[in-house]
């Protein structure tokens, strides 16, 4: 303590010579490091006053380390307020975040219907097919089967409130008929995962095709025209790596 007074007013006394208009707290540490006959120095700082002040006390600055993290919702306002009323020496670059296919934790469920089953059998394969290419294996994912599209809303949601899993992907195919049944059913469906999606901590990904006919639902599910079920696969593994970040 005696220590810190003795330095405390030697910055007083400076401050009264005029040597500075104001009493700073910089000023504290250049009187301190000219008291220990430190020459020159790699300084730590965003803080310009303190670099002015090391100067105009004879002190040589070899190296300025910049001391700056990515803003965030809590601090942001603050590091734009030192950077435009205090002049500090901040870039405030924001972070950018992706997604990645291997850097996973955690078990996989697949909710599944059953109907068009001829369909959504080729759906989970090819989903399984692209989590086993990505390191997943069998004991990490569990397949749930529905009887119906309109069924996965509430398994899914029994499943994101069972904490076990680190994401869920919905599979299904709902085709067009001559009656608004079709309709109905996947704008039920769709409004139910993404008011999951929206609440839920985890990720739930939308793999439900729907289809003018059964040629195309097939074709979607890796006869022409890719699989769905290996893209919504993809979709969640990139997800459940970029929740993992936020």
């Amino acid at each position: 303590m005696e220590k810190d007074q003795y330095y405390m007013n030697l910055a007083l006394q400076e401050a009264k010579k005029g040597r500075f208009q104001t009493w700073k707290n910089p000023l504290v540490g250049a009187v301190i490091v000219k008291e220990l006959k430190i020459k020159e120095i790699n300084l730590l700082t965003n803080n310009p006053d303190k670099i002015d002040q090391l100067n105009d006390y004879g002190i040589k600055i070899n190296k300025r380390i910049p001391l700056e993290i990515a803003p965030n919702d809590v601090d942001r306002f603050y590091l734009q307020t030192k950077k435009k009323r205090f002049h500090h020496l901040l870039e405030l670059k924001e972070t950018e975040y992706t997604g990645n296919f291997t850097n996973t934790h955690g078990k996989i469920a697949i909710v599944v219907a059953k109907f068009n089953e001829i369909v959504t059998k080729n759906l989970v394969r090819g989903a399984k097919e692209t989590l086993h290419q990505f390191g997943i294996q069998d004991d990490e994912i569990d397949v749930i089967w529905v009887p119906g599209a309109f069924e996965i809303g509430f398994t899914a949601q029994k499943l994101i409130k069972s904490d076990k899993y680190a994401g869920i992907m919905t599979l299904g195919a709902v085709i067009k008929g001559e009656t608004d049944h079709y309709a109905m059913i996947i704008q039920n469906v769709t409004n139910a995962i993404m008011q999951m999606n929206l609440q839920a901590k985890i990720s739930v990904t939308f793999g439900i095709l729907t289809t003018e006919n059964i040629e195309q639902a097939l074709q979607r599910a890796g006869l022409k025209a890719g699989n769905e079920g290996s893209s919504t696969a993809q979709s969640l593994l990139e997800m459940i790596s970029l929740n993992e970040q936020l």
